[in-house]
């Protein structure tokens, strides 16, 4: 695994321990320090859309909002493929790595690092993490999934 990409799931995890509250002197120490660049983050700037103009003695309001809306829609569109290339270019050329989000099924990103920092700082049992929608053997793949992308042992 890239280091940079090691070290977004490490970051991640310092984030759980802040949301946390969780005593600094707990959290995990890395070797190295961690490398998140910060132009990991693209901007992506687009004109603002202007509202066309609403000529009351010659169209209703369904219908000139009928012609917002339209003329809203293409204007998305075309923001909408310039990013694409963009993002395209970008991982394409290495500056971005594209991350793959799982299904909706899956618990949010911010609870599975909450199950990590929770597990790596207090030792947590996993049982005492589950609920009814996440079962403690889920719990324990998930936070494995974690320490094991960032370089973290694995806890008993």
């Amino acid at each position: 695994m890239p280091r940079e990409l090691r070290d977004i799931h490490r970051a991640l995890l310092y984030q759980a321990c802040h949301r946390l509250k969780i005593p600094q002197d707990r959290w995990p120490t890395f070797p190295g320090g961690l490398i998140v660049r910060s132009e990991s983050h693209i901007r992506h700037e687009f004109p603002a859309f202007e509202l066309p103009i609403f000529e009351e003695l010659q169209e209703s309001l369904i219908d000139w909002q009928k012609r917002a809306d339209k003329l809203f829609k293409e204007h998305c569109d075309s923001f909408v493929k310039i990013v694409d290339r963009q993002i395209k270019h970008a991982v394409k050329t290495g500056a971005v790595i594209r991350v793959v989000q799982p299904d909706e099924k899956a618990c949010p990103l911010k609870l599975r690092y909450e199950w990590a920092a929770r597990k790596y700082c207090f030792n947590e049992r996993y049982k005492s993490m589950s609920t009814s929608k996440h079962s403690p053997d889920t719990i324990r793949k998930t936070v494995s999934k974690i320490f094991a992308a960032a370089g973290i042992p694995m806890r008993k």
